[in-house]
């Protein structure tokens, strides 16, 4: 486990960049948002997941090192949220088209890659069944709308 424990009702981002501040906003409350239900970063209670914290995965987003199943989900879930914001975004106005459409064509590839990778190794519990399912189901729409919307 982390020797911070940041506090559960909070974000910290950027606001040198709107965007980036948007994205972020998103990206802590998936964080803390999994972390209530008990699935943390680097830990989690077993109620939802069964994968053991030692055992190591391909992380979505980040490519330095593998990282334990609940981490995997971490980085899905995160930019599933903020690229369900990117997806709206690019249907508005040009100004903000332009950018959407550069996240999207970055994001929806490690999307996909993070559901791979859970569909692969993730072992969730009878509990969690649902709750992943749902959360499946979700970045699965976000890619094929991602892919629809740059086509």
């Amino acid at each position: 486990t982390n020797s911070y424990d940041p506090p559960r009702n909070a974000v910290y981002v950027t606001f040198n960049d709107p965007w980036g501040c948007s994205q972020g906003i998103y990206h802590e409350t998936a964080h803390l948002r999994l972390t209530a239900v008990g699935v943390g970063i680097d830990a989690h209670d077993y109620k939802l997941l069964d994968n053991p914290i030692d055992e190591l995965y391909d992380s979505p987003v980040r490519s330095d090192a593998k990282r334990p199943m609940c981490a995997v989900i971490h980085g899905l879930y995160a930019w599933v949220m903020f690229t369900e914001n990117d997806l709206w975004l690019a249907q508005r106005g040009p100004a903000e088209t332009d950018r959407a459409r550069e996240e999207l064509r970055r994001n929806i590839p490690k999307i996909q890659k993070g559901i791979d990778e859970i569909n692969r190794y993730m072992r969730p519990t009878a509990e969690g069944e649902s709750f992943f399912a749902g959360m499946l189901d979700w970045a699965n729409d976000v890619v094929v709308r991602g892919h629809a919307l740059l086509e």
